[in-house]
């Protein structure tokens, strides 16, 4: 059976799946429904009780971010100075006035300042408010405690004092002195009676006769009671719909019980609800404490009174959630009956009916026009699969170049564009293997080249060495020598063009990782200039650098610029002829070091600038005293500068020698161009 399934075509099995789809929906959705009623009204009953249990976790989620939103910004401490800015200022000017009255009276009966500032002394230290929690402390413009509620630490400089955050609050207080008279300070301070210190927000104002700075305050865990009161005034009055009922409630219980807003029971307010039972003796107020410590929040079910109706207890659901800051649990919910699950199931009842004789002719109608359609739509579907085949077939052959033309967002277009991209990426692949292998083999072709000389060299110069030594005419020391300089030359010239390939590989694997600083690029420059003065004496070529300042620093790495500058010192001598003069300058730009190189030799042609900082570049310019050339020199400078997050360049006209300018950023965000 499934064998001879398996040679069908794909349009004679979609064919058969449509008419097998439609007649079993004909034949047996009428009865399968009549026997999932009941399976339809349990669905349906848990689809409206989880409807409303997303409309209950919405609500408190909402209630809830709104609390935390209103906890948030009476927490700050600059919303706190403001509502709690009035009763410093007038705790603070009252203890002004008291302390100026008796400075005024003591000072008119003649008594000496000591005395005056010890009796005022007494006054500020004793001075209390909030039931003994509020105090008044004195600072100099020494940083020197003059007074305070804990006489322990009266006279002692408190100037350097760092609060428990590394503030230097006492300095603070004693600038608000010196400089506006008034002012506040936010700061950690040991409040009385604990040894932790505590955010404390302090008015400071200026006690002119004795230069004094007086000094009370709040701290900030000391206005959360009020903070608690509002929250609670603000979860009593909400008031939401859901189901039948309306103007559902939110409660507050917390942590350890205690009831603390309840708007349908207020007689519960205040009183510890933690062993309450519901009339089947469930503890329901401890399931809500395990729920918010197990989960955060959650779901309770219970037996709760009526609001309309004392007497009656239905079934309800809870939804509660933890409020952390005050250890709170936020709570409201739903009698299940006012869902109307039961006036649900007698509608699906009356509508089964229906439904299976609907579902009968509907399937009849469907399964007419299915086979109407069904040709056409399994050729729509079919056509582009088979072209897509067709394709993959080709490409399968090496021929990258056929697509499928069909364009649609769904599978089967999914499907075409896979196909087409595969073709592209396969095709360009294809050229990209293609111009590597073109590369390599040009590579070896120069590699092997420019091995084969040196090595004939070293060949050439052993065995003349060999020959010397049995010859008569040999000469002893002087031909070893010789021919030891020809190998080393030789030797010299293999192990630049292998360190340049080493280098290009290094480079294009992308494993050079520059470390960029702040580098002065002259003592760089001035060691190239005078290694490169030696090495330019045979060929009589002077090289002029009079660099203007001592200091030129770029952003750049060290090691990498002096490779640069190295090699493109190194060309210029390479390729000047004899007698010819090198000017090197640098100087500074606004956002960069610019430095130039320009010789006196026969310059480029514009075919050659085009070319100039490519892989294997052979110029029509040769060295002027047989130097030797890899052509890798300027493509490591060009690939080196663009790590560096510079620019270079070669401006030059034919018989007119060349100029290499270089230019460096000197931060790490200067945007650079080249510049005249």
């Amino acid at each position: 059976m499934l064998f001879w399934f398996s040679r069908l075509t794909l349009r004679t099995k979609l064919n058969l799946l449509i008419f097998l789809l439609f007649t079993t929906f004909v034949g047996t959705n009428g009865v399968a429904f009549f026997y999932r009623i009941d399976d339809i009204y349990e669905k349906r009953k848990q689809e409206m009780l989880e409807e409303k249990k997303q409309e209950i976790i919405e609500k408190v989620n909402i209630v809830h971010r709104l609390v935390s939103s209103v906890y948030q910004h009476h927490s700050k401490p600059e919303n706190i100075e403001r509502v709690h800015r009035e009763k410093i200022l007038a705790v603070m000017d009252s203890a002004l006035s008291i302390i100026s009255k008796r400075y005024e009276k003591l000072k008119q009966q003649g008594l000496p300042d000591h005395e005056i500032q010890a009796d005022l002394k007494d006054i500020l230290r004793n001075l209390r408010y909030d039931n003994g929690n509020g105090y008044i402390f004195t600072y100099d413009f020494e940083g020197t405690l003059v007074s305070h509620a804990d006489k322990a630490l009266d006279g002692k400089n408190l100037y350097n004092l760092e609060d428990a955050k590394g503030f230097y609050f006492v300095q603070s207080m004693v600038n608000i002195g010196k400089t506006t008279g008034e002012g506040f300070v936010h700061y950690h301070w040991r409040k009385l009676g604990y040894k932790e210190p505590k955010q404390k927000i302090s008015y400071m104002k200026l006690f002119k006769p004795y230069n004094w700075i007086l000094g009370t305050g709040i701290y900030i865990e000391d206005t959360e009671d009020l903070i608690k009161q509002q929250i609670a005034d603000l979860l009593t009055a909400y008031r939401y719909n859901l189901g039948k009922t309306q103007n559902n409630y939110l409660f507050v219980i917390g942590g350890d019980g205690s009831m603390i807003r309840h708007p349908a029971s207020p007689k519960l307010i205040g009183t510890n609800v933690l062993n309450i039972r519901d009339t089947h003796g469930k503890l329901f107020i401890q399931d809500f404490i395990k729920t918010v410590d197990e989960e955060k929040q959650g779901f309770v079910s219970y037996t709760w009174p009526k609001p309309d109706q004392p007497d009656v207890f239905a079934e309800k659901l809870t939804f509660v959630k933890e409020f952390e800051p005050f250890n709170w649990i936020i709570g409201t919910g739903i009698y299940l009956e006012d869902i109307g699950i039961e006036e649900m199931h007698a509608v699906l009842e009356q509508e089964a009916k229906y439904i299976i004789w609907t579902s009968v002719f509907i399937g009849l109608v469907f399964l007419l026009i299915g086979s109407i359609t069904s040709m056409s739509f399994i050729d729509f579907v079919t056509r582009p699969l088979i072209q897509a085949r067709h394709v993959a077939e080709r490409i399968a052959k090496g021929d990258f170049s056929k697509r499928t033309s069909y364009r649609s967002k769904d599978e089967i277009g999914e499907l075409s564009s896979a196909i087409n991209s595969m073709a592209k990426q396969l095709q360009s692949s294809f050229t990209h293997l293609m111009s590597l292998n073109k590369e390599k083999d040009e590579f070896l072709s120069i590699a092997a080249h420019d091995l084969k000389n040196p090595l004939q060299a070293i060949q050439g110069s052993a065995e003349l060495i060999e020959m010397s030594i049995t010859s008569e005419q040999f000469e002893g020391k002087q031909d070893i020598v010789e021919f030891a300089s020809m190998i080393s030359v030789s030797a010299e010239r293999m192990f630049d063009l292998i360190t340049n390939l080493l280098e290009v590989n290094i480079i294009e694997a992308g494993q050079l990782k520059a470390n960029l600083v702040e580098v002065n690029v002259l003592p760089i420059l001035q060691k190239i200039v005078y290694d490169y003065q030696r090495k330019a004496a045979p060929k009589n070529i002077r090289i002029h650098f009079s660099p203007e300042s001592k200091k030129y620093i770029a952003h750049t790495d060290e090691n990498v610029i002096y490779q640069v500058l190295d090699n493109l010192v190194s060309n210029a001598v390479k390729y000047s002829p004899l007698d010819k003069r090198i000017f090197i300058r640098i100087s500074n730009q606004d956002y960069q070091i610019r430095i130039e190189i320009q010789d006196e030799g026969l310059g480029l042609s514009q075919k050659d600038q085009d070319k100039l900082f490519g892989k294997f570049t052979r110029l029509t310019a040769k060295p002027t005293g047989g130097e030797h050339s890899t052509g890798l020199g300027l493509f490591i400078v060009k690939k080196l500068v663009t790590i560096l997050q510079g620019v270079v360049w070669c401006e030059s006209k034919l018989g007119q020698g060349a100029t290499f300018i270089l230019t460096l950023p000197k931060t790490a965000d200067a945007t650079l161009t080249k510049t005249d």
